[in-house]
Formats: C-alpha cells, structure tokens, sequence
C-alpha cells in the first residue's frame, strides 16, 4: 500500500485483512492512495489539523481511523458482501465516508455542504439537465450528482466517444410522474479532478488510452483496477507511481508493469475495469520538436502531490498490454524519462524569505502519430512530402492491407497474418519518413513514438524493403522514351534532338571501414575519403527517372554506368548528357545513341565560339542533375560520415529518396521570353 512518510511517498504492508472474494476493497484503497488530488489534500489541509475529537476530525485523521477500522474490524464486517465484490461500490463507500466526516465538523450542515465539501470536488460529477416528458407534459431542469459513470450493458470500443454519447443525451425515469421514461437534455456538465469510469465489457477494438478529452476538459489515465469475469480470480490494480513507473497490485505482491507494443491486453476483454482519470489544468511548455506534433492539441499539467525533491513525473506511454516484471527498475520501461525540475521559491510576508514550495506535475509528451501530425502546416518540414503525396504513396505501396501484414521476423507458419501493433499502418511510414528525411536516431522516435528500440529498427528496415520493391517494380515505367518527353520539353532541352536522359554522380562519404582491403576499395581519390558512388539520372523535366546501385568509391564514373546496366535499357538514337569526366563515347556509339557531353581544350588555349556554345547550353540542362542530387541529399540520413552499419541498406535507401523527390513540383519550367510575356500582358 501507498502510505505517505515525511516528506515522501513509499510502499508498506498496511496489515488488511484480504477476505477471500473481497480483494476489491484491497485494490480500491491502492487507487485512493495513488490519487494525487486526494493525497495532496490529505497534505495540505490545515483546517482544525490540531482539534480534532472524537466527532470532528480532520481529513487526515479521518483517513487514518478509516484504515484502523479496516483493520481492525476486517473488511467483510466494514461492509455488505454485495458491495465488496463491486470496486465502483467501494469507492463511493470510501467518498462518502470522507465527506461526512469532512462536513460533520461544521454544526447544521446540509446537502449544500455536502456537494461543495473539497472532496466532492474531487470526486463528484455535476450534470445539468433538461428533462421532457410527454406523459406528464413536463419540461423542468434538474441537477444531477454522482461518483462515476457506469458504462454497463454495452461493448465499448473507444472509451472517448462512449463517455461523450453518455454525457449528451440519456433517457431516465420522469422524478414527477414516475411512471415515463422522460428525454434528459445535457445543458452543462462540470467535471471532478478524478473520474471514475466502469465499464463493463470491452470490444476486442478496445485499446486503453493515456488520454481522452471530455467535453472541454483533457484527462489523463492514473489507474485501474481490474475485476475478472470468471470470478476464480482476485482483483488487482495498476497504477501509476511518482516514481514514474506503472506497478501491479495483488495484495501484498507488488511487481512493476511494462507497456509493450501490442495492442490488446487480455484482461481489458475478459474482466470489468474501473477506471480513474485526473483532470489535466494548465498548458505545457513543450520543446520546438514536440510542438511540430502538438500544435492540434491541447496540452496540460495536474499540480497535485509532492514529493521530497520536487520532481516532475511524466505521462507514462499508451497502455496497451501490460506484462509483469520484478520490482527493479532496472528492468522497467524507460521510454518515459524521469525529468528532476527545479522547485518554486515563495516568499512569506512577514520574513521575506524562501522557502521550497514542493509539487508533482504530471507532464503529458505529445502522442506523435500520422493522425495528430497531417494538419500541421511544417509537415513537409518534417517527411519531405505534403499530406496528400502522403497519402498518394501510402496507397502506393499497398496501403494498410500490406503494411499490417509486414512481419518484422518472417514466420513461415504466417505469411499473410496481421500483426498486432498500437501503430497504426500510416504511422509506420511516418516514422520512416522522419528516420530519412529528419535523420533521427533510434532512441528518438522511440521515445516519439513509445516503442522500443528494436521495434523502431525492424519498423524502419521493413518500411525502407517495402518502399524500394515497390519503386523497383515500377521501374521501367519510370524510364520514359526520348519521344513521350518530346511533349512540353523545356527551352534549356530543346537543343538537344532525342535527349533521354541526362546522367550525374552521387558520393556519399562513408565511415573508414577496418578491413584493409574494403578500405582500398572504398576510399576516393577524388574525394580523398571512404565514399559509395551512385549514377542519378533525370528526365528533361527534371524528374528521376533513374538511380543505379551503390558503388565502392575507387571506381570510375564509367565503371559505375557501365557495371550498372544503364546501356542495355537505351534504344538506338537516345540522347544521353554527362559530364566531361564520363568517357562514353565508345559503348554509346556501338548502341547507335548520341552522347552530349561538354567539349575539352586538350592542349588549346581556348575554346571556338560553337565550343562556347555547347558548353553553355550543357551546362544550362546539366544544373537540374546536380539540383537533383541536392534533393537527395537533403534528407539528413544521408548527410555527413554515414555509419558503416548502414550500408547493407544504403543502395535502397539512396533509391527511396532519388525517388521520393518525383512527388514535389517540377523542377525545370518552362522560361517565357520577353515577347511571349508582352503577348501575355496585352
């Protein structure tokens, strides 16, 4: 059990008495002590601290003698069988002690006190309604309260839109004539600190969410305690701790809980789940990266609790299966960093001193998925292409019904079997796409994304296969004719009869591998470093219309062209252009096509004018290639020294982004001359 020591929060054996089929009141007392409002007003209220008797208590006293009576008397006495094998039943027991006691102090109190005690404001939910029934022709407002709100008699699938639907319109017996079931109109709902939700049946689409946004008002998940259907089995309840770790309860055994990246738990299908959100109050400050994904939503901090350093505790990551691990945290979950923050210093009046004024804040890190990112406006920022190329290329390669049956280790007894994960299928090449475009690492987008590291790195493997097979398959599609881009060709092209293709190289400087002779291999005299070479092609337009493979850097500009396959696909009379560096004269003329490449001096001292000309007209159409494999290497994976350990999938990945680049504007437009601009004009 949580119990509060000094100036910290820590686990002891509170001595209850567990009745066998009455662990729920076990569970529940877990959940009260883990409620930061709760423990913060146990904390922090001053009022008749050093007065109390034996019928005027203080919250913290009457707390204690709750406890003591449980102890004591044992929980099976304390209360009805009935209400101890229902934790919604438990709690409403427990708030409603506390309220009595907490009012009980002030003579002549009535119902008023009641419901505008402190702790109904951390419990109670306040509805307003309209209430019309035909029977009786009436049409009255009413306020309603309670503790909770019971999802029962229904599948629910997302918690979100359930509670929402509850909240909006019911239909209740008419309090006049008693007899109609009256249509209640939600006019005003106030929400508590901490909600209490039951449902009791879950949909296998049911995921348990971190967040949901009621009304106007964000919540953020703090327990749940868990009942099972079959009844052979106690109840538990996993909570959240100011040590930034989920733990398990069961009785006495405490062990800590690790979210995993599936995306169903067993118990949230086969068990009834009470669950207790707390109220989120004030915006976050969130970095410039968590604001790319955050500028949709609103975000927000919960000051309740304190601990004895003043540390901040962070959201954990989504629930979605939950396993059990020994109480180490060594081995928990750590996708969630544990932040020390510095306290607030407040100065008292009479002193004009500080003093620390301790707090817990419960910091929700953005959720950064496909869904919260598509309408922010630096979203090309971030992947390289506009929301709808996004969505033209997810489908592209197959949509959700090939990336959901990925497998990031192939199964032979599966090959076509959906895996189960709380990514979402455009989340996956969202993730890709700020792995190549952005560069990140994979301990970052692990923490974006709360995942593991492994997963990360299968996700982005798959993803990278995925996307080249798909542009490999396309390929020859891909490589128009010197006569379908005859149509619309450019003014800097039209020199140039049959021009095809237009032909550059790419290096990529690489890390200086240990093997001698890779080394030799590798390493670029031109460059004077370990590189891999690449051909890029581009259409008239601009367009890439062709990448080879990666080359050792010791190889020539020609060996690359050559040992890439590029001549076979060429067709008598295709125009290609180099630079003066390729030496292709010979293989072009045996395949009958014409070579455009800028003249040499050789021993001259200076070019004809016709020479002038053509090198000036070359490299006039040229500058779209190098254009070209700037865009390449505008995405930041394939900036500065790349690591060795991705070489094996360098080739496919320099392909996605020579590719990747067709989804933005044309590069070469076309330039009106002045008399086509003053046609224009006038």
């Amino acid at each position: 059990m949580s119990l509060l020591g000094g100036d910290c929060i820590f686990h002891v054996d509170g001595r209850l008495i567990n009745v066998e089929d009455a662990s729920h009141v076990i569970c529940t007392l877990q959940a009260f002590l883990h409620c930061s409002p709760f423990v913060y007003m146990l904390r922090t209220e001053d009022t008749d601290n050093h007065h109390c008797t034996a019928d005027a208590r203080c919250m913290e006293c009457a707390f204690r003698k709750l406890l003591k009576d449980l102890v004591l008397t044992g929980v099976s006495e304390l209360m009805s069988k009935e209400n101890q094998l229902n934790p919604f039943q438990v709690l409403t027991i427990f708030i409603d002690i506390l309220r009595m006691e907490m009012v009980a102090r002030k003579p002549g109190f009535t119902d008023v006190h009641l419901r505008n005690s402190p702790i109904s404001k951390i419990w109670q939910i306040e509805t307003k309604l309209q209430v019309l029934c035909t029977l009786c022709e009436g049409c009255y407002i009413e306020k309603r309260y309670c503790n909770g709100i019971e999802l029962l008699g229904e599948n629910v699938s997302d918690l979100e839109d359930s509670i929402n639907t509850y909240l909006s319109l019911r239909r209740e017996t008419c309090s006049h004539c008693l007899k109609n079931q009256a249509q209640c109109n939600v006019i005003k709902v106030c929400l508590p600190k901490c909600m209490i939700i039951v449902v009791e049946r879950c949909s296998p689409e049911f995921l348990l969410p971190m967040c949901i946004k009621i009304e106007e008002d964000s919540f953020t998940f703090n327990s749940v305690i868990v009942k099972p259907n079959s009844g052979k089995d106690p109840c538990f309840v996993i909570t959240s701790c100011p040590n930034n770790y989920f733990r398990r309860f069961d009785d006495t055994k405490v062990s800590l809980v690790s979210p995993v990246s599936l995306s169903n738990a067993e118990f949230l299908y086969s068990s009834q789940l009470t669950l207790l959100f707390l109220k989120q109050n004030r915006q976050l400050q969130v970095s410039h990266s968590e604001k790319f994904c955050t500028s949709q939503q609103t975000q927000s901090n919960i000051t309740h609790g304190k601990t004895s350093d003043g540390t901040k505790i962070v959201s954990y990551p989504k629930l979605s299966l939950l396993s059990h691990t020994n109480d180490d945290p060594s081995t928990a979950d750590k996708t969630t960093p544990h932040i020390p923050v510095k306290s607030p210093r407040k100065r008292t009046v009479s002193t004009q001193t500080y003093h620390l004024v301790h707090h817990v804040e419960i910091q929700t890190l953005p959720n950064y998925s496909y869904e919260n990112c598509k309408h922010n406006p630096k979203f090309k920022f971030f992947t390289g292409l506009e929301v709808k190329d996004f969505g033209a290329l997810f489908e592209l390669i197959g949509g959700d019904e090939v990336i959901s049956k990925l497998k990031q280790k192939y199964a032979v007894h599966s090959p076509v079997k959906q895996t189960h994960s709380r990514l979402t299928s455009e989340d996956k090449l969202f993730m890709f796409l700020l792995r190549l475009r952005r560069g990140l690492p994979l301990e970052e987008l692990a923490e974006m994304f709360r995942v593991s590291v492994s997963t990360v790195s299968n996700l982005c493997y798959v993803m990278t296969r995925l996307i080249y097979l798909t542009f490999k398959s396309m390929e020859d599609d891909m490589f128009p004719s010197a006569a379908q881009q005859h149509d619309g060709k450019p003014p800097q092209m039209r020199p140039f009869k049959n021009l095809r293709i237009i032909l550059d190289g790419a290096s990529f400087f690489m890390e200086t591998p240990s093997n001698f002779q890779q080394q030799g291999n590798m390493y670029s005299n031109y460059k004077n470093h370990s590189v891999m070479v690449f051909s890029i092609g581009i259409s008239c337009r601009g367009a890439t219309i062709y990448c080879s493979g990666g080359m050792e850097g010791s190889m020539s500009d020609k060996a690359v062209i050559v040992k890439s396959g590029l001549l076979d696909r060429l067709q008598k009379g295709d125009g290609v252009m180099t630079d003066r560096g390729y030496e292709l004269t010979a293989e072009l003329q045996e395949k009958g096509c014409m070579f455009y490449k800028p003249p040499t001096l050789g021993n001259r001292s200076c070019f004809t004018p016709e020479e002038e000309i053509l090198t000036k007209a070359i490299a006039s159409a040229r500058i779209y290639s190098e254009h070209a494999i700037a865009d390449i290497k505008d995405n930041r994976l394939l900036k500065g020294t790349i690591p060795l350990l991705l070489l094996p999938v360098l080739g496919n990945l320099v392909y996605i982004a020579a590719y990747l680049r067709n989804f933005n504007e044309i590069r070469v437009k076309n330039k009106k001359s002045r008399s086509d601009e003053n046609e224009t004009m006038f």
